[in-house]
């Protein structure tokens, strides 16, 4: 390899040698590193291109395009080499990719340098361009072209991972009501992530429900909770204020009017429309006294009722009256009389009758029974006699004085009948 670099140096020396002058103008050289594509997925190939800028007027340049052989695999490349260039590539250099190229004097030819396929083994991972070293070019003569810089001395890319169906959720954060969710994505190849966010769900409150009733004078509440995180959710229900009735109770005697305002929510009252008591109207009633009581009067109010009583009179007491057979005593049985009060008739004294002690049918009690006591019995029964016992005459006992006793008296005179 040695001796081909050397028989190309010779010749591009002899061929300058023989070429006619430039004129020289200073110039900044620039060297590109560029990719054919910058995503990739495993085991996809990318070619990669160093190119220098044109009229460079570099006289020799030495680079390495350096990558972590455990991201990438050389598989194959090519070199340009023009009649002014003895170049060199070592893909296999410690770091990388290494080129080197010499020249008798200088270029102004740009473009293309090196070309090569790497194989993706773990996309994600930098290729870097460094240049080791870079001399400016001769003229013809000898003299230097001076001001020679690389522009870039050092130029970097990256392959970046095309992710192609290597994304693994690894991660997830669920939503909340107010708060957003999130799942987290790493690539099985390259470990780079994504984070896709999920938005907050909202609350999902359920219907309202009162958890305190209004009343005429406070508010009330109702209450709704999420179904989800159980926050909640409250709002005021307005006092409804007072629904009062009016009844109106009417002035009596002694007691004024009134209006009672009662509300029929929560039973708050008060009262107003105030009437003065009526007073009573008072009428009298005499009531005589008795025997036993006092007399009085007594004095009603016609419109309530109310009454009281005064002018009381003594009672009288009873006056007696002449003793009255109540019960006529017969020959078996004894009688009954009663002395009553004249004015009220009340019962004053009782007394016993003893049974009758002659003979039946002795209607005048002579003490004899004969045709006399046949007609005072006749007379008794036509009402035109009153004995002193009706029994005396009723001989046949059957509670009346009649022809039939008259009879029986003077058949039994007769000693035709025994009495």
């Amino acid at each position: 390899m040695k001796k081909v670099i050397s028989i190309l140096l010779i010749f591009t020396l002899a061929c300058l040698c023989a070429a006619p002058a430039l004129a020289v103008t200073n110039t900044t050289a620039a060297l590109t590193l560029s990719a054919d594509k910058t995503t990739v997925s495993v085991n996809e190939i990318v070619t990669i291109t160093v190119a220098v800028s044109e009229n460079s007027k570099l006289g020799a340049l030495e680079f390495s395009v350096d990558f972590d052989r455990s991201a990438f695999q050389y598989v194959d490349g090519s070199y340009t080499q023009d009649s002014l260039w003895a170049s060199t590539v070592n893909p296999n250099h410690a770091n990388g990719l290494y080129y080197s190229a010499a020249t008798a004097g200088f270029i102004t030819q740009g473009g293309t340098l090196v070309t090569f396929q790497l194989r993706a083994l773990k996309p994600g991972s930098e290729l870097t361009l460094s240049v080791i070293q870079a001399t400016d070019g001769t003229t013809l003569d000898g003299e230097d072209v001076t001001q020679q810089v690389v522009a870039n001395s050092t130029d970097s890319l990256k392959i970046a991972c095309s992710h192609a169906g290597t994304m693994v959720e690894t991660e997830y954060t669920a939503p909340t009501c107010t708060q957003d969710g999130e799942r987290i994505y790493t690539c099985s190849v390259c470990g780079e992530t994504s984070i896709e966010q999920i938005p907050a769900s909202g609350h999902s409150f359920g219907e309202w429900e009162q958890t305190s009733a209004p009343t005429c004078t406070q508010d009330g509440m109702e209450t709704r909770v999420c179904a989800a995180c159980k926050a909640t959710e409250t709002r005021v229900l307005a006092a409804t204020g007072h629904d009062y009735t009016a009844v109106v109770t009417a002035p009596t005697c002694t007691k004024q009017g009134y209006t009672t305002h009662t509300c029929s929510i929560c039973g708050d009252s008060y009262t107003d429309e105030y009437k003065a008591a009526l007073g009573h109207s008072y009428t009298a009633v005499v009531t005589a006294p008795t025997c036993t009581k006092d007399g009085f009067t007594t004095h009603t109010c016609t419109t309530c009722g109310d009454s009281y009583i005064d002018s009381i009179v003594p009672a009288m007491g009873h006056t007696a009256g002449e003793w009255a057979v109540t019960k006529e005593p017969t020959h078996t049985e004894t009688g009954l009389r009663t002395q009553s009060c004249e004015v009220c008739g009340e019962v004053l004294a009782t007394e016993e009758i003893d049974v009758l002690t002659g003979l039946v049918g002795d209607v005048n009690e002579d003490g004899m029974l004969n045709a006399i006591d046949a007609r005072w019995a006749l007379q008794t029964a036509a009402d035109l006699r009153v004995l002193r016992y009706s029994t005396l005459a009723d001989v046949n006992g059957d509670g009346t004085v009649s022809v039939v006793d008259a009879r029986w008296i003077l058949q039994a005179a007769a000693g035709l009948r025994t009495l």
